[in-house]
């Protein structure tokens, strides 16, 4: 649940944003971010086929599933934040429609595994897209591992961001900056690690280690 604090910042920033809105700047907005995760995604790629030995995209495929990841991604995000923002009022209108089950108790863990699904079904797809044709080790292990690595920092965040919001104003704001960097930095880091832990199942499969 959000403090008062977040919610009243996250609230200016929309009627900010509702009160300014400019369909130009939207448009290069959206192409800015969405060229800055594919060249992020691209990168990962490249990344991945150096651990496993193997480049498998390296054209025009490549930008094609890079584009689709970012996509991917950029919707897991906002699908996140739209579920954080409005959980209450979703429990509380399925508890109007539903009295006789009280889902306040689970809802916490549900909305988590949620969320978690969507990250392991990003990051198995990831996983299995970039893997060279000529390597065949399983992929949902590492796609798991970094899921729970990326849930643990995704949930310290927050932790981090509601705490970060009861000093100044100006303090508060580089603080969450920070921390964002940090959440990205972190999270990257628990994808490559899961990258790494289905290399080494299969390389111990092998024999290799």
């Amino acid at each position: 649940m959000l403090s008062a604090d977040t919610l009243r910042v996250a609230k200016t920033f929309l009627n900010y944003v509702a009160a300014n809105h400019s369909a130009a700047m939207f448009v290069a907005g959206v192409m800015l971010l969405l060229t800055s995760a594919s060249a992020a995604v691209r990168s990962i790629a490249v990344t991945l086929g150096r651990m496993q030995g193997k480049q498998r995209f390296d054209s025009v495929h490549g930008f094609f599933f890079s584009i689709l990841f970012s996509l991917l991604f950029l919707f897991t995000i906002w699908f996140g934040i739209l579920v954080m923002f409005t959980s209450r009022d979703l429990m509380a209108r399925i508890n109007e429609l539903l009295p006789f089950i009280d889902i306040s108790s689970g809802w916490q863990s549900f909305k988590y595994l949620m969320l978690g699904g969507m990250l392991f079904l990003l990051l198995w797809g990831m996983f299995r897209v970039f893997r060279h044709s000529d390597n065949h080790f399983a992929t949902w292990p590492g796609a798991l591992v970094g899921t729970f690595g990326m849930l643990a920092f995704s949930g310290i965040f927050s932790k981090f961001i509601v705490v970060s919001t009861r000093y100044s104003l100006v303090y508060g704001s580089l603080a969450s900056v920070i921390l964002l960097m940090l959440w990205m930095y972190f999270s990257g880091q628990a994808m490559y690690i899961g990258a790494v832990f289905n290399i080494a199942l299969w390389d111990r499969k092998r024999g290799i280690i």
